[in-house]
Order: structure tokens, then C-alpha cells, then sequence
């Protein structure tokens, strides 16, 4: 946990440089020396094999050197002994690599053991509280009262996030036994094996986009793309106008981007002022004449409706939270990952030109979506991630791209994916502990305080102070995408507006046969 001052917000940071697994990914990779090494060693085992054959041959046959009677077998001795401490060393080498290149694997199949467990304990844990609040009977109201007053204070001193987790996790079993002695029997049997904790959130995304598909809430649509002029960029939020679109885009408009985690997420709260469904496209021209590109995604701006002409609303996000099972929905695109792509190629992008993507809530999760997803990696070279209050653990980033993921303690947006943010070298992720965050705060208070944008740029803004080698990994990548004269300093940009339209794709109308005409004599009613 990182400070700057007893008063002042505290961090808890997993993952990155320094990180057990990070340690065990350097461990492995040094397997794979080794076993490189070991594989150099053939060659100077089979020489050595070769020589002390020929030497034994030799002195068996009396050739110049040795011959017959009164035998020196100093030289077959040596050269014996060279090849088989030779042999040992490489097997002993082979095998060490062997153990070391599987250290990783063996350390997270322990992880993920323990995890399970722990997971399934605390879900049979929750089954006989259910079943207490059962056996209550007509007062079983007032237990589920005492529960839920005993989970609310617990959750503001250990925070709202961890304790939203576990209600996800955790409720249907009490729920389910509270119910009952047949229902709770009949959960136990449907959930006898160990819990598999690493995407446990992906099955309710799931379930709920196939309801949303199923009861025709949500429909399949394209993608429709405009770029804004300057003039447009903070006007007042309008439907869409295809009237004001940019045939082609200029040469953006000139701004800067401060050179730290925090002015880099200032890109997406951009976002949120420009019209609705947009994003932003940031260009950095670097000394040596190469480009980067910055694109700055805002959050879910659509609350009201599932699916709207917005692509940011609540489809959006299931369709980036389950974008690894896309196949499974009607719609098998992702409309904001199309948006991006379009952004970028009408911007004169090049595949192989860097790109780092921000985004708060909503835009954390497609971020990481997009980073997850071969398909757009294949076309966008994305290399850096740095998002805020955004469930996206259940999205498998490659392990090229560094992940910067920004969260609080009471941000219970943030357990919307079941878990705590993984725990891996290339991704970073900083819970914040904000002083006086639930005191005199009502609970909506304290939820909307913790998701807020602003308090997450503070957030990012006060970690950059911190010395923990995450944190300085992670300052140190930042500089060298963006090429500062000094961490800090200001760089220079042209700026893009993109706005999307979700379309959806009209019903294709059943053809109606023609009418057949009556016959108008007989002979034609004979043929008929």
C-alpha cells in the first residue's frame, strides 16, 4: 500500500513489475535459457562421445601413441570423465529448465486451487446461513433485516466493491436455502465441484445479453460513422445530424496532452462533452517523425433504453463484457470496436503505428475487449490501456499490452465482472482508498462519489507519487509512447471527433406470393 501523507488517499497495487507473477515470468523465461543452453550442449557431448570412441579404439588396436602392452589409459580416462560430467551438466541443465519453465504454470494452478476452495467455502458458508434465516421461519424477515445491516456496515469499513463481490457470488446460495431445504439440496447438487473463479462473471453477461436477445430487447445493427467539426465538438447534446459531418477529415485540430497517467485519462472525460455515441482520436507526432495515436473512450451515456441509436448504452456493454462469446448472440460484432477501427482508418492510421486506448467505466470495458480480441489486434496495434471503474476481468488482454486499470474500494461498478482485477505482470491495477469517503454519506452518495471521473483523475494524478516498481514500470511505458522532453511535460496533438450510430438492421419483410387469378372460362378451369 502506497501514501503520501497520513490524510491523504492510500493505494493498494497488484500486478506489474515486482508482482509474484511477474517474478514467475521472469523465472520462466530464464527456463528457456536454460534450456537453450542445454540444447547448445549437444553439440560438445556428441564431439566428446566421438573422441573417447575413437580413443578407445586406438588403443585397442595399437595405433602410433599406444601401443601394445604397458597401456596409458590417462588420456581415455579423461576424456571419458570430460563426457559423462558433460552429459550430467546438461541433464542437470534440461531439467532445471524444465522445473523453471513450468514454475509459472505450477504457481497458478496453486493459485487457482486455493482460490476455489476459498470460493467454496464461502458459498457453503452462505447456504447455512440461508438456511438459519429458514429456520426462522415467520420471522425470517427480520434475520434477512440483521443480515443486511451486519453486511451494510461491514462493507462500509472493508468497502462497498469486495462486499458487492461476494453478494454476487454468494447470494444465490443464501437465497436459495433461505427459500427452503429442497431448493437450497438442489443448489448444493447443481454446485458440487470446486468454484471456477476466473471468469465467474462471464455466465451472467451472458445470460442477461441472451434475454435481451431472446425478448427481442435487443436487436442487431451496424455501425454508422461521422466525423465532428471543431465547432460541434461541446455542443449541446442533438440527435444526429448526418448535415454535419466532415467529408474528410483535416488535419485535426492542435491541442496537448500532458505526458502522465493522469492527462492521458483526461482524454475520455473529454469524451463525455462531445455529442453523444462519440470518441475521441488523439495524433502525437514524435521527434524521429513516427506517429502514436491516443483513443479516449467515455463511459455508458445511455441509462433509459437497452438498445438505442447510442452505442454506448446498456447493449454496449454487454456486448463488450461478453466479447470473447459473440458467437453466441445475434448480433456477432462489436459496434464500438468497429467505431475505433473506422476513427483510425479515416485518420490516415497505419496497422503498424502504435495506439493507446483510455476509458472510464463503460469504455474500460471495451478497451479491454478490444485488446482481448485477435481480430482487432490484427488490425490495431494497441500497446497501453489505462482505464477507471471499469469490471473487465473476465477479458484476457495479450500479454504485449500493458494494462494500467484504476479502481476504489466502494466503486461497486467495478464488481460487475464477480472478482478483483487479475493479478498479472502486464496489468497493473490500483484500488484507491479515498479518507472520509463513507462518512456522513448516504449509500447513493457514496456510490456515485466512487465512480465519478474526477475523483478517479485525482486518484491518478496522486499515484504517480508512489515508488512502488509497478507504478514506475508503468510512468517509464508512458514516456516512451508519448517521447516527452521530461515525464510531465506537455506534448503536443491533433485532436479528432468521431461520432457512432448503432443501426439496427431492419427486419428483412416476408415476400407474399402473388394472387392467382380465377380462370375465366371453362376450358381453363378444365386445365386447372
Amino acid at each position: 500500500m502506497t501514501s503520501a501523507g497520513e490524510s491523504d488517499t492510500t493505494f493498494s497495487i497488484t500486478g506489474g513489475v515486482g508482482s509474484i507473477r511477474y517474478t514467475m515470468g521472469e523465472i520462466s523465461a530464464a527456463g528457456l535459457k536454460l534450456a537453450r543452453l542445454a540444447e547448445q550442449l549437444e553439440p560438445l557431448v556428441d564431439r566428446l562421445r566421438s573422441e573417447w570412441e575413437w580413443l578407445c579404439t586406438a588403443t585397442q588396436q595399437g595405433a602410433p601413441g599406444y601401443p601394445y602392452g604397458g597401456l596409458n589409459y590417462g588420456a581415455v580416462d579423461a576424456v571419458r570423465a570430460a563426457l559423462w560430467s558433460c552429459m550430467r551438466v546438461q541433464g542437470d541443465t534440461a531439467e532445471l529448465a524444465r522445473q523453471t519453465s513450468n514454475a509459472a504454470r505450477n504457481y497458478d494452478e496453486a493459485e487457482a486451487h486455493n482460490a476455489a476452495v476459498v470460493a467454496k467455502t464461502a458459498q457453503l458458508q452462505a447456504l447455512g446461513s440461508g438456511y438459519q434465516t429458514w429456520i426462522w421461519g415467520p420471522l425470517a424477515p427480520v434475520k434477512l433485516w440483521v443480515d443486511a445491516w451486519h453486511s451494510w456496515r461491514g462493507a462500509k469499513e472493508q468497502g462497498l466493491r469486495d462486499s458487492t463481490e461476494k453478494l454476487l457470488n454468494n447470494g444465490p446460495a443464501y437465497g436459495a436455502a433461505a427459500l427452503g431445504p429442497g431448493i437450497g439440496s438442489f443448489y448444493l447438487l447443481t454446485h458440487l465441484g470446486l468454484v471456477n473463479t476466473a471468469n465467474r462473471g462471464v455466465g451472467a453477461a451472458a445470460f442477461v445479453r441472451g434475454t435481451f436477445d431472446w425478448a427481442g430487447l435487443a436487436k442487431p445493427g451496424r455501425l454508422a460513422v461521422q466525423a465532428i467539426p471543431r465547432d460541434q465538438w461541446y455542443a449541446p447534446a442533438l440527435p444526429w445530424q448526418p448535415d454535419r459531418a466532415v467529408a474528410e477529415p483535416a488535419e485535426g485540430v492542435p491541442g496537448k496532452v500532458e505526458s502522465t497517467i493522469k492527462g492521458l485519462l483526461e482524454g475520455s472525460k473529454a469524451a463525455y462533452g462531445y455529442p453523444p455515441g462519440s470518441i475521441g482520436v488523439d495524433r502525437v507526432d514524435r521527434p524521429d517523425g513516427s506517429r502514436v495515436w491516443i483513443v479516449n473512450l467515455p463511459g455508458t451515456e445511455v441509462w433509459n433504453k437497452v438498445d438505442s441509436e447510442n452505442p454506448w448504452d446498456l447493449e454496449g456493454d454487454l456486448e463488450g463484457m461478453t466479447a470473447a462469446q459473440k458467437e453466441m448472440f445475434a448480433q456477432q460484432h462489436i459496434v464500438i470496436q468497429e467505431l475505433m477501427k473506422a476513427a483510425l482508418r479515416a485518420v490516415g492510421a497505419l496497422a503498424n503505428e502504435e495506439v493507446v486506448i483510455t476509458g472510464h467505466s463503460g469504455g474500460g470495458i471495451h478497451a479491454v475487449a478490444a485488446a482481448a480480441d485477435p481480430a482487432f489486434l490484427a488490425k490495431v496495434n494497441v500497446k497501453m490501456l489505462i482505464i477507471a471503474g471499469a469490471p473487465a476481468k473476465n477479458l484476457h488482454v495479450a500479454p504485449s499490452i500493458q494494462v494500467l486499470g484504476l479502481e476504489n474500494e466502494h466503486d461497486i461498478v467495478t464488481a460487475a465482472d464477480f472478482g478483483p482485477a487479475p493479478d498479472l505482470p502486464n496489468w497493473v491495477s490500483v484500488t484507491s482508498h479515498r479518507p472520509g469517503a463513507t462518512e456522513g454519506n448516504d449509500p447513493v452518495a457514496i456510490i456515485r462519489e466512487a465512480h465519478d471521473l474526477d475523483n478517479y483523475l485525482n486518484d491518478a494524478k496522486a499515484v504517480e507519487n508512489s515508488d512502488d516498481p509497478a507504478i514506475r514500470g508503468i510512468i517509464q511505458r508512458v514516456n516512451e509512447l508519448l517521447v516527452p522532453a521530461f515525464h510531465g511535460a506537455p506534448v503536443k496533438v491533433h485532436k479528432f471527433v468521431f461520432q457512432g450510430r448503432d443501426v439496427n438492421t431492419p427486419v428483412p419483410a416476408r415476400a407474399v406470393p402473388p394472387a392467382r387469378k380465377r380462370p375465366a372460362n371453362k376450358e381453363a378451369r378444365e386445365w386447372r
